[in-house]
């Protein structure tokens, strides 16, 4: 390829290794729908401070341990039904396969620790290769063993296309560069995208809010890391699952009675928050609910884009509407 390469120029894949420490490449790698993914290696530096009549560093004190140096990957696409499915189970982990029921229903949430992998030990659970394509030869950078440290969606009128989206922050136990990929992967559909102007209910705790909500976002993590002090060696450690939903909505008497709320004293009094896309039954292509139940935590007024209020929803686990007891479960069809 004549001239200088540029991010455009570039693919970002992902793929799902059955086999831990064994990276893949083949035509079932997901091109995903990114202008880039940021790959680093940080050096796990140290500085040992020492009084030596100067007022800054010392190359006698600084050293750089490289044998704890675990890449990561960041980076931002659309949360379509397809990426969803394909990305949700890196963050939640499960044991056995995610699978969707008869009608294409894929149901997602974090696993109570009975259920969590020990994929170096057992090869089970959710962890890819990810593979940055160049297109000059022999140029590609391949990070292996990687899985979602953590996760946000968000979805805002004006923001990202006005569709609901995700940023990721990936770490991976093993980075390659200088790769030569011999597969040619398939590109990640963005036909079906979740709109913002395509929703069709928004709930506290039951209360119908929709007409009030003006944007939304969730911050998930399950604190991925290595043991042995995450050692590239160690085994996958998911500490604990948390969950904060952000959300901006009109200033008004609704507003201000969820106000009281984050003043109230007493048990934590948490409610489910519910956003959905469809009739609140999955059962075509862009269709949607994302639950989560926790208690308001705070409220903020915010005048930048009119007269509006921002609450913080803290996640946790609890009488989930019935059965289901969890900080985070979404619903989304996808064949």
């Amino acid at each position: 390829m004549a001239g200088h390469t540029v991010d455009l120029d570039w693919q970002y894949t992902l793929e799902k290794q059955t086999v831990w420490g064994t990276p893949v490449d083949t035509v079932a790698a997901l091109v995903l729908p990114t202008e880039m993914l940021e790959i680093v290696q940080d050096a796990d530096v140290h500085d040992i401070r020492v009084a030596r009549g100067i007022r800054g560093k010392h190359e006698d004190a600084h050293w750089s341990d490289k044998n704890i140096t675990l890449p990561t990957v960041q980076g931002s696409m659309p949360a379509t039904p397809q990426l969803i499915v394909q990305m949700l189970p890196y963050l939640l982990q499960a044991h056995t396969a995610w699978t969707a029921d008869g009608s294409d229903n894929w149901k997602m949430y974090p696993h109570l620790p009975a259920n969590l992998p020990k994929p170096k030990a057992t090869n089970n659970g959710y962890y890819g290769t990810i593979m940055a394509r160049s297109p000059q030869t022999n140029d590609s950078i391949e990070v292996s063993d990687a899985v979602l440290q953590s996760l946000k969606l968000s979805l805002h009128p004006t923001e990202n296309d006005s569709v609901l989206w995700m940023d990721t922050q990936w770490l991976a136990a093993n980075f390659l560069d200088g790769q030569e990929p011999s597969a040619t992967p398939v590109l990640a559909s963005i036909a079906t995208l979740f709109e913002y102007a395509n929703l069709t209910s928004f709930t506290w705790g039951g209360a119908d809010i929709f007409a009030d909500l003006f944007s939304i976002e969730w911050e998930f993590t399950f604190g991925a890391k290595r043991a042995k002090n995450n050692l590239p060696s160690g085994e996958l450690v998911l500490p604990e699952f948390s969950c904060t939903t952000t959300f901006k909505m009109e200033a008004n008497a609704t507003a201000e009675a969820m106000k009281a709320e984050v003043l109230a004293t007493g048990r934590s009094g948490g409610k489910h928050l519910k956003l959905q896309w469809g009739n609140g039954t999955p059962a075509a292509a862009g269709e949607a609910n994302i639950w989560t139940f926790g208690a308001l935590v705070s409220a903020k007024p915010d005048y930048k884009e009119g007269e509006m209020i921002t609450f913080t929803q803290d996640c946790m686990y609890g009488d989930y509407s019935g059965a289901d007891e969890y900080p985070f479960l979404m619903t989304t069809q996808y064949a």
